[in-house]
């Protein structure tokens, strides 16, 4: 029996069918790619959150997040390239409040700077400093720098000044805690300070009582993700979506819109599309 060969338009019509089947297929990993990456978003944004809460719940210290937006890359029009943004969540535990200030120098006289984690302890008195190494204030300038946070009072605040990482004991500044007038004698406390090296854009307005903070814990969303709507028009400049605090006595969750981002014709982001929420809720944001 002779077979009958395929014909052109049988030919076509499998080529067809195989195209579309291959479009579909792409199309539908695309999709999976998607959504992966917004379940990671959100999860890793909630981690930070329920984390924050823990701390605050079992320190006993309120804790806040800032959640915000910044412009990674501004477009170029010369070279095609689109801008970049993403959304930040940084975490504060409060750790005390500011007593005096002298020039650069923020002052903590119920706090136990020395014992702050991450500062060297320098002083102007060998028989005093840790190391018994003579050092001079001026010493303080050529110590890297790390964010000293004003605690928020408000969902419009995030200012921080950048400090050295190194606490001076101040021997010009001491304060008598025990006194024995009958011998004449008394026990000085020495105190402690943060210098300010004045690099930061969004440095606060320090005063006597302002509350201070250091941070436990950072996290950038994937590109193209930002916390609400707000988006920075340049590099120099964020967008703080709010700032969040958990107050130890109390068990509120928060929740924040995450979105996604695509390029205008400028090659700007815009608002695209909500992919869910990031929450402080042990059930949601998975």
């Amino acid at each position: 029996m002779k077979r009958r060969a395929f014909t052109l338009i049988e030919l076509l019509t499998v080529m067809s069918i195989m195209a579309m089947l291959g479009v579909a297929a792409t199309a539908g990993y695309a999709a999976l790619q998607r959504g992966m990456r917004e379940r990671a978003a959100i999860a890793g944004a909630s981690a930070l959150f329920r984390s924050a809460k823990e701390r605050a719940a079992v320190d006993r210290v309120p804790t806040a997040v800032f959640c915000y937006n910044k412009m990674l890359r501004q477009a170029n029009e010369k070279t095609g390239e689109n801008a970049e943004v993403v959304g930040v969540v940084t975490a504060i535990r409060r750790a005390g409040r500011i007593s005096f200030l002298r020039g650069k120098f923020l002052y903590d006289e119920f706090g136990d700077l020395e014992q702050s984690g991450g500062f060297e302890v320098l002083c102007d008195d060998e028989d005093l400093s840790p190391d018994g190494t003579v050092h001079n204030s001026s010493d303080l300038q050529d110590h890297a720098g790390m964010r000293l946070w004003k605690f928020p009072t408000s969902s419009s605040e995030m200012e921080y000044s950048i400090v050295a990482d190194a606490v001076w004991l101040d021997t010009s500044q001491t304060v008598a805690i025990f006194s024995d007038a009958s011998s004449g004698g008394e026990t000085n406390c020495l105190m402690g300070a943060f210098y300010d090296l004045g690099r930061s854009q969004h440095k606060p307005n320090w005063k006597v009582g302002t509350a201070y903070g250091f941070e436990i814990g950072e996290i950038q969303l994937p590109k193209g993700f930002i916390f609400g709507s707000k988006i920075p028009t340049d590099s120099s400049r964020i967008e703080l979506e709010k700032a969040y605090v958990f107050d130890p006595e109390s068990s509120g969750d928060i929740a924040v819109d995450v979105y996604t981002t695509r390029p205008d014709t400028g090659g700007r982001p815009q608002k695209f599309k909500k992919a869910g929420q990031a929450t402080s809720e042990e059930t949601k944001g998975l």
